[in-house]
């Protein structure tokens, strides 16, 4: 895999990782709805990496999904598929230390709408991402 490939790009990768959960946490109850989008500035960094950390989980989620999607014989087993996925993604962002899924919500609404926000989550995903373009691993 290229470097291209792991480090997608600030808006699209903000945008995957919150992506998947808005239709589901809007219907998770109204306080999904009362999370004000919040500006970057009120974002500890430790709010942020714990974001950063729980949306890694989720992108993991989301790619498993999206393979076994493919595969789902009709929409009816689409349909359950989407619903076990998003079940997953709140388990996963819950059990993630320092985040809730209403401030995982709110951060991802916001680093969409704030360019410096979406620049601090990146390069948090980039310190983070695997081979970070350095060459294969030396075994020493």
């Amino acid at each position: 895999m290229s470097v291209r490939t792991k480090i997608l790009g600030t808006a699209t990768l903000v945008a995957l990782a919150a992506a998947p959960l808005t239709p589901a946490l809007a219907q998770s109850g109204p306080q999904a709805d009362l999370v004000p989008v919040q500006a970057e500035a009120q974002y500890s960094d430790s709010d942020l990496e714990s974001f950063v950390d729980a949306a890694m989980k989720v992108m993991a989620l989301r790619q498993t999904y999206q393979a076994r999607l493919q595969g789902a014989v009709n929409e009816k087993q689409q349909q359950a598929l989407v619903r076990q996925a998003q079940e997953e993604m709140k388990a996963a962002i819950v059990q993630t230390d320092g985040i809730d899924v209403p401030t995982y919500t709110a951060i991802g609404e916001a680093a969409q709408a704030d360019d410096a926000l979406s620049q601090r989550i990146t390069a948090m995903f980039q310190e983070r991402m695997p081979g970070d373009g350095a060459q294969p691993s030396d075994d020493g």
